[in-house]
C-alpha cells in the first residue's frame, strides 16, 4: 500500500498544448479545457488561445489574434511572419514534450504545424478539433489529415462520412453552439441587432451597409462588438454592447457578417440575414482559382439544405439587398428552423465539450 500511494503521489502531470487562432476556436479550447480539467485533473494545459483560453494556459506560445489571417490576398502578404511563427511555435511545443497536441479549427495553419511536428520527431497523439471544410473544396486535404493526426472530432453530424476509408478516425461530438445555445428573450424589445464580424478588416466591409439597412427598418440599432475600439465612430443613438449573448436575448431582427454567429442565431431563432462582403481578388480567387461555388455558404441553411437565412455575399453589395432580404424572413420561419437544427446536431444531452474530452482520453489511453 505505501508503494502505491507513493506512485500516486509522483505521479507526474500531463501536458496537453492547444492551439487555437481566432475567437470562436478560443471560445470552443477554453470549453474543452474546462472538460478535460473535468475529467481528468493531472492536467497542465499551454499552447496559443484568445481572453478564453490564457488564464488556463501554464505557457503561453503566442496570442490567437496572430495567426488568423482572412483573405488569400491577405495570406499571400502574411506569409513570412507566418512562416516564422510556425518554426517557432514548433520548436517550443516539441521543448515541452506534450502527451496531446490538439489543434482547433483554422486548418491551413493547423495542419501545416501538425505535419512539421510530425517531421520534427513528435510521436504522442496529435488531435484536430472542428474539422475544415474537405466537403465543400479541397478535399485532398482528407489524405493529408489521416497521415499526420490521430483523431479529428467534427461538430457536424454529416462530416464524419467524408472521411470514412481514410484511415483517420472521426468523430462527431456534437456543435458547440449547442452548450451556450438560447431561446431569444419572450419580451422582445424592437431591436435590430448587427454582428458585424470581429477583424477590422471585415467590419469596415460590411458594417456600412448592414447599418444603412437597419435604419431603413425603423427599429433601435444595437451593435455586438467584443472590443468597441475595433469599430469605426458611430452616431450616439446606437448602442455598443460586448455580451453577444445578451444581444441573441434581446433581439428581434439581426443583421450578421457569416460565421459562427448565423448558427448561434438560428438556435435562438431569431430572423436573420447574413452578409459577407470581399474585396475583387479575393472573389476572383475563390470562385474561379478554386472553384468555391455552392447552393449555399451560411451553416443553417447548409443544415437544412434550403434557404433560412438569406445569404447576401460577394464583393458588389448593396443595402438595398439586405433591406429586401429583411422584409422577408420571419419570427415563425426562424422558431422552426431552429428546432429542425437542433435536432439535427443532437447529442441526446451531453455536452459536446465533454464528449470531444472523452474521445481525447480514449485516445491517449491507447498511445500511452
Amino acid at each position: 500500500m505505501p508503494e502505491i500511494l507513493s506512485c500516486c503521489k509522483n505521479r507526474q502531470p500531463k501536458t496537453c498544448v492547444l492551439i487555437a487562432g481566432e475567437q470562436s476556436g478560443d471560445n470552443h479550447g477554453a470549453a474543452l479545457i474546462k472538460a478535460l480539467k473535468e475529467l481528468d485533473p493531472d492536467f497542465l494545459f499551454a499552447g496559443v488561445g484568445g481572453p478564453q483560453m490564457r488564464p488556463h494556459l501554464s505557457a503561453s506560445f503566442a496570442d490567437a489574434e496572430e495567426l488568423h489571417i482572412m483573405g488569400f490576398s491577405k495570406v499571400i502578404k502574411e506569409l513570412p511572419r507566418l512562416i516564422r511563427l510556425m518554426n517557432r511555435l514548433c520548436k517550443e511545443i516539441l521543448e515541452k514534450a506534450p502527451a496531446v497536441i490538439i489543434t482547433i479549427d483554422l486548418p491551413d495553419f493547423n495542419i501545416f504545424l501538425a505535419k512539421k511536428l510530425r517531421r520534427k520527431g513528435f510521436r504522442g497523439l496529435l488531435v484536430h478539433y472542428i474539422s475544415p471544410s474537405v466537403w465543400a473544396w479541397r478535399s485532398g486535404r482528407i489524405k493529408t489529415m489521416a497521415k499526420t493526426f490521430d483523431l479529428l472530432l467534427t461538430i457536424f453530424p454529416f462530416e464524419p462520412p467524408f472521411f470514412e476509408g481514410s484511415g483517420l478516425k472521426t468523430v462527431y461530438v456534437g456543435n458547440p453552439s449547442l452548450e451556450s445555445s438560447q431561446e431569444s428573450g419572450l419580451n422582445k424589445e424592437p431591436l435590430i441587432v448587427i454582428f458585424p464580424g470581429s477583424r477590422a478588416s471585415v467590419i469596415r466591409a460590411n458594417l456600412p451597409l448592414q447599418l444603412e439597412a437597419a435604419r431603413q427598418t425603423g427599429l433601435k440599432i444595437a451593435i455586438s462588438a467584443a472590443s468597441p475600439n475595433i469599430l469605426p465612430p458611430l452616431p450616439r443613438d446606437i448602442e455598443i454592447v460586448s455580451d453577444c449573448k445578451e444581444l441573441i436575448q434581446r433581439a428581434s431582427l439581426a443583421i450578421a457578417t457569416s460565421g459562427t454567429i448565423t448558427l448561434e442565431l438560428a438556435l435562438a431563432g431569431i430572423p436573420t440575414v447574413a452578409t459577407y462582403k470581399i474585396g475583387r481578388l479575393n472573389y476572383f480567387l475563390a470562385y474561379h482559382l478554386f472553384r468555391i461555388r455552392h447552393n449555399f455558404y451560411v451553416m443553417p441553411n447548409i443544415l437544412l439544405k434550403r434557404m433560412l437565412i438569406p445569404e447576401i455575399i460577394g464583393c458588389y453589395l448593396e443595402s438595398s439587398q439586405i433591406t429586401a432580404a429583411l422584409q422577408n424572413v420571419t419570427k415563425q420561419k426562424a422558431h422552426e428552423g431552429g428546432e429542425e437544427i437542433k435536432n439535427l446536431l443532437a447529442t441526446h444531452g451531453r455536452k459536446p465539450s465533454l464528449n470531444a474530452a472523452k474521445e481525447i482520453l480514449d485516445a491517449l489511453s491507447l498511445v500511452h
